[in-house]
């Protein structure tokens, strides 16, 4: 029951290995001038070297259907979302919801919709079947191809839920800013592929513990800066999730959990063949009542290319993990990592 380090840098006793596949079909099509459809389907499998955690196989399907590039008039979608967690010991868990959305265009510039359905019980995530019903109401705003909105704010299975989305792009970069209310498992990664906490992509994955079975309401807000200029580039990247509901795989109430975090980046072209890169990240995780830790690292990275397909980088790291909690059992710990890569792409 030990906590396991933040990227399983030290050297402790509880390390475990973690292997992990995926399978990720998309179709996008276009039906006539106006109607597309959007489809995808991911099958994972996660499976560990040690036999107290619990291996898990994944599914997840989206299907939609909508006529938002008419512009005017009329505006409908159908949608249908379905997640499955099978896990080696506990009992599966599964979840869908369809959606039918129906609108109109105020302008060319803003759409009004509402949109209801039936999705499965969060009260009893063993029984997939669509028994309770919600709904949403919201508007969405597109002024010009920089700027874009979407809102909307409605009643579920688990209760009242909001979500949005504001995006930006402006001449030397661009900005998002998102908030979203949903259940899901330990099982799902959302980031897909493989972890590395010192990726913007991955800041989500400090309250995850490998081999664990939970389900939960995530209420997430991310915010994400990013600069482009001659020679220069800059990115910075905030969030804060709480996950509230929890529970394991066998119905047992556990404490709520949250997290926030902040990581910036900076890159430096220096010449043609040479780029300076620097990095940092802060986050701060609460597990539990009096359970915290602060967690931060700074990275060094240089990057030369040799030739049209061929690299070559040296990376510095420092990382370290600070408990702050009265009943913390987070770890205590420092690392140095140095690293040399060479890559060649074919």
């Amino acid at each position: 029951e030990d906590v396991i380090p933040l990227g399983n840098l030290p050297f402790s006793g509880n390390l475990i290995d973690q292997d992990e596949w995926w399978f990720n079909p998309r179709l996008t099509r276009s039906l006539g001038k106006v109607v597309t459809l959007d489809a995808d389907y991911r099958y994972s499998k996660i499976q560990f070297d040690d036999s107290l955690t619990q291996d898990n196989t994944n599914h997840s399907g989206n299907f939609s259907l909508e006529n938002y590039n008419a512009g005017q008039g009329l505006s409908w979608a159908l949608r249908y979302n379905w997640r499955r967690s099978e896990y080696e010991v506990s009992r599966s868990w599964e979840n869908q919801k369809a959606t039918a959305e129906l609108g109109f265009w105020v302008n060319a510039k803003t759409r009004v919709f509402g949109a209801g359905g039936k999705e499965s019980s969060w009260d009893d995530p063993f029984d997939p079947a669509m028994d309770d019903s919600f709904w949403e109401a919201g508007f969405a705003y597109s002024p010009s191809d920089k700027l874009s909105a979407e809102f909307a704010a409605g009643e579920r299975s688990f209760g009242s839920s909001w979500r949005g989305r504001l995006d930006y792009t402006f001449r030397r970069g661009s900005t998002s800013l998102s908030y979203d209310e949903s259940p899901t498992t330990t099982a799902f990664d959302r980031s897909g592929g493989i972890r590395n906490f010192l990726d913007d992509a991955y800041l989500d994955d400090f309250l995850n513990r490998p081999g664990t079975a939970e389900r939960y309401i995530s209420k997430r807000l991310n915010w994400n800066l990013n600069l482009e200029f001659r020679r220069t580039g800059f990115t910075l990247s905030a969030f804060n999730e709480e996950r509230g509901d929890r529970f394991t795989a066998d119905g047992t109430p556990v404490d709520d959990q949250s997290q926030t975090g902040v990581r910036a980046n900076f890159t430096w072209q220096a010449g043609v063949r040479t780029q300076f890169a620097v990095s940092g990240s802060l986050v701060d995780q609460e597990t539990g009542v009096g359970n915290k830790s602060d967690f931060a690292s700074v990275g060094l990275d240089i990057n030369y290319r040799l030739g049209t397909r061929s690299d070559l980088s040296l990376g510095y790291s420092y990382s370290e993990q600070d408990p702050s909690g009265i009943n913390s059992t987070s770890r205590e710990y420092v690392a140095n990592v140095v690293s040399l890569f060479f890559t060649y792409s074919m």
